[in-house]
């Protein structure tokens, strides 16, 4: 049987390869891909996701004639063709922004509990999303199977939030509870202040799971660090969650890998690293505007934590540690100075 992935590029592109590396022919009416138009906008993807069906879920953006910035998603048959019968000839076109607001999407995940379809991301001042003294707030999407916002979500199917601070985001990530509550990362402060990484706990409604952590919500204080960002977590068997990100202290200008564990209740797990954190300087240089971020991370079967990492703010790397949080020194960092550094090594190991 084939193992055939699914690729997204801009202009609504979506390309598929047979396991070898070769376009599958059976993809997009025997070309191994299909190429989409909204109407006559410019387009392009950022997440997707695959049901258990075959068929496959993206959101992107859509651009008008006027350059008005929509959020669009789309299902696609496992053969590429648009899926009809999802919201409107296949789309779904959400416009929610106003009052000088821009958005970012950083997750799209399908919940395997109910099929609901989840969008995750973060609304901010336009044209300053790099400066973070700056008021933003997270926002959750959440459509049914038919591309439909759910009204039975915070009513409208829309939740927009900054939790009672000036600032909050970037909602990178998402992972679903057996009971369909599901938890996302954030990061919380107010302007010219510390900003703190969380986690936040919401009930299927939308509502935030008042058992947990601080009435729904987790903070933690990461040692030496101004502005802490989680980009992504993962659900263990046990209801712990993992994460992995960024902590920057604005003193030194420097930047290390976090890596922390939670409990199901919302507490740092004091047995992970040091009282639920680490920290990884990936180089060791810890110079000036040497930035190391953790941004995806896996578990293998025997409990090894896999984090895969940018260093030195433009190079990249793998790295392996123990269930309890310390390195494992058995798999040498794998360092690489760009990504296609890192597919051609990726081969040998």
């Amino acid at each position: 049987m084939k193992t055939k992935l699914l690729f997204s590029i801009f202009f609504i592109s979506i390309l598929g390869y047979a396991q070898d590396g070769t376009l599958d022919l059976d993809f997009g009416d025997g070309k191994g891909y299909v190429l989409t138009d909204y109407q006559n906008g410019d387009d392009g993807i950022e997440e997707f996701d695959i049901q258990d069906d075959g068929k496959f879920i993206s959101v992107g953006y859509s651009y008008d004639i006027d350059n008005n910035q929509q959020i669009l998603v789309f299902r696609n048959l496992p053969n590429g063709q648009l899926d009809l019968s999802f919201g409107t000839d296949g789309f779904t076109k959400l416009d929610f922004i106003q009052n000088g607001k821009a958005n970012s999407i950083f997750d799209l995940s399908i919940n395997k509990y109910d099929n609901k379809i989840y969008i995750t991301g973060y609304l901010y001042d336009d044209n300053e999303e790099d400066n973070i003294d700056i008021k933003s707030e997270i926002f959750i999407i959440r459509l049914n199977n038919l591309g439909e916002l759910d009204e039975s979500f915070n009513e409208n199917g829309i939740l927009r939030t900054s939790f009672g601070f000036e600032s909050a985001g970037p909602a990178t990530s998402i992972v679903f509870h057996d009971d369909k509550k599901f938890t996302i990362p954030v990061a919380i402060g107010s302007i010219n202040s510390q900003v703190m990484p969380a986690l936040a706990k919401f009930n299927s409604d939308g509502s935030l799971d008042s058992s947990y952590g601080d009435n729904g919500i987790s903070f933690f204080e990461v040692p030496n660090s101004d502005l802490a960002i989680i980009y992504s977590i993962i659900l263990l068997d046990n209801g712990s969650i993992l994460g992995t990100g960024m902590s920057y202290n604005f003193i030194t200008e420097t930047g290390d890998l976090l890596l922390f564990k939670m409990t199901s209740s919302g507490n740092l797990d004091l047995n992970f690293g040091s009282e639920g954190i680490l920290l990884k300087d990936i180089d060791g240089l810890n110079t000036a505007l040497d930035i190391d971020t953790g941004y995806n991370l896996a578990v293998q079967s025997d409990g090894k934590i896999i984090v895969a990492a940018q260093y030195d703010d433009e190079k990249l790397a793998i790295i392996r540690f123990l269930n309890n949080g310390t390195e494992d020194f058995t798999l040498i960092v794998l360092r690489y100075k760009s990504l296609w550094e890192a597919i051609m090594n990726a081969r040998d190991y």
